[in-house]
């Protein structure tokens, strides 16, 4: 019993994704790549993190197909991540402090929302 992993190229992810099934990771996946996988048992559930975020958990079973892309959040993140910024920006706290509070908005965000979305193609 098998499943068949597709990294489909996303724009700005160049680090490889860690590929998780049943909370145990097996494996790594480049861009671009397809990977077969197998499975333990009847069904199995399989999630992708990578240094820029995380990905939905989906249950697979035996012949699925899935597909890695962006998430829908991925563009909210990114808005609220900007706004953010320009915010400590136009109040003028520019050093250490701006550095901190960054970092600080970067592990939330990307902590939090998830960035990839893995979908079952047909």
């Amino acid at each position: 019993m098998a499943v068949t992993l597709f990294a489909k190229d996303i724009p700005g992810s160049f680090v490889r994704y860690n590929v998780i099934l049943n909370e145990t990771r097996i494996t790594k996946l480049s861009l671009g790549e397809e990977s077969v996988i197998e499975l333990p048992g009847a069904t199995a559930e399989i999630q992708v993190k990578q240094f820029t975020g995380k990905s939905n958990t989906l249950t697979v079973s035996d012949g699925d197909n899935i597909e890695i892309r962006i998430s829908e959040w991925n563009a909210l993140r990114a808005f609220i991540f900007i706004l953010f910024t320009y915010s400590i920006l136009a109040f003028g706290i520019i050093g250490t402090s701006y550095f901190i509070l960054s970092a600080a908005a970067l592990v939330i965000l990307f902590g939090y929302f998830e960035t990839f979305k893995l979908v079952k193609r047909e």
